[in-house]
């Protein structure tokens, strides 16, 4: 079995169209042309029929410059088929084709000029020309009937092929149109793939960063101390190592929840135990204390009266947790005053300042403000950072309840 390409297709298919056209066009005229030809009126039998024979093969040649010159060869096929029959079904392919276009400027041209051609017609051809004269050699019409026959059909028959060519014109437009759009609606989905998927890696990025960030500065300060202090005892470096140790783990522990909190299958099945929960505002004072007991000086105002939604205390964690890392990166040894403020009514309010100091040895990504700056407006927050008037740095947040 041949299976055609994205790009034979197409082809294929316009080729078919051509051949099937350019068959029905030279049949119509082939029919016609076989009863009998004008020309022979005029011409010597057989030669009438050559000539015709000719004009028709011109026809079928001028009729591949309908595209660049509709009105044209519309023009001159309408000519030439009131002298001969051959050319008859490519005239009707390129007033076809001519309509389909639907421009009024080109169809009301072809439409009187083929009006116009009744009249030379009538006499042109057997039934009403040459071939019927009177014994005093006056040619014979037919009478008014003849006439008004002969005009109502061509007048019929112009209309049928005006209707028809509007009706593919307007078909040919209508399933360009649905074309487009699909094809606009297929762009834009994949535009929305590809921007739900950014938004997930940032998602990701920015869960591991708040994660990791806040165990590593911890990490980071206690082995600072292993390097550069000489004057701990064993049982002192003991416990920092165990420090040091404990945080590690923990940062394996939270990114391994967040990772399984982020995935669909996260507890389906195949996992023996559920993930853990993520923090909320609750686990707040266990975050302080942490902080507290690695060394950072924490003056706290916790006062929250309500339970705060569990997506909403999510984010309030973490804005938490990035406070307390960046005062540990960009300030150590300075006290963080932590504020932390809100009910039902006024949302939740979260205040750090802290003494602008010299930077740690903790390099940072510089991602960190950015990222809270994203959480915040995720659940339709705000979040603002500053150097307050006694030159210290003010992170202020509110989430709403």
């Amino acid at each position: 079995m041949t299976t055609l390409t994205g790009t034979d297709a197409p082809v294929r298919g316009r080729t078919w169209s051509l051949l099937w056209r350019y068959g029905l066009a030279s049949l119509l005229g082939l029919a016609a042309w076989v009863t009998d030809s004008p020309l022979n009126n005029v011409l010597a039998p057989g030669v009438g029929t050559v000539v015709d024979l000719a004009l028709g093969i011109a026809s079928a040649l001028l009729i591949r410059f309908r595209h660049r010159h509709a009105l044209a060869v519309t023009l001159v096929l309408i000519v030439v088929s009131v002298v001969a029959v051959s050319p008859s079904g490519f005239m009707v392919w390129a007033y076809l084709h001519l309509c389909t276009r639907r421009r009024w400027r080109e169809i009301v041209p072809a439409i009187v000029l083929s009006l116009l051609m009744q009249f030379p017609a009538m006499l042109w051809f057997p039934q009403g020309g040459p071939a019927n004269v009177s014994v005093e050699g006056t040619p014979v019409t037919g009478g008014p009937a003849y006439f008004l026959t002969w005009t109502a059909s061509g007048l019929g028959f112009t209309a049928l092929l005006t209707a028809w060519g509007l009706y593919i014109g307007a078909r040919r437009d209508l399933i360009a149109s649905l074309r487009e759009r699909a094809e606009t609606a297929e762009r834009e989905q994949e535009l929305q793939v590809l921007a739900g998927q950014a938004a997930e890696r940032n998602r990701i990025a920015r869960e591991m960063h708040d994660v990791l960030a806040h165990r590593m500065s911890l990490v980071s300060m206690h082995s600072g101390a292993l390097a550069h202090r000489d004057d701990l005892s064993a049982e002192q470096t003991r416990d920092i190592a165990r420090t040091i140790q404990e945080n590690a783990h923990q940062s394996l522990t939270e990114l391994r929840s967040v990772l399984g909190s982020l995935r669909d299958d996260s507890g389906g099945a195949g996992t023996t135990t559920p993930a853990k929960p993520q923090p909320t505002l609750t686990d707040v004072p266990t975050l302080i204390e942490d902080a507290r007991t690695a060394g950072t000086k924490i003056d706290l105002d916790y006062r929250v009266n309500g339970d705060l939604p569990a997506r909403i205390g999510r984010h309030a964690y973490r804005i938490v947790q990035e406070a307390l890392t960046n005062a540990r990166k960009h300030a150590p040894h300075t006290k963080l005053s932590l504020s932390i403020t809100g009910d039902p009514d006024q949302g939740l309010t979260i205040v750090a300042r802290n003494p602008l100091g010299r930077a740690g040895q903790v390099p940072g990504a510089g991602v960190g403000l950015l990222g809270l700056g994203e959480r915040a407006q995720m659940v339709g927050g705000t979040l603002t950072h500053r150097i307050d008037d006694e030159g210290r740095f003010e992170l202020r947040a509110w989430l709403p309840w």
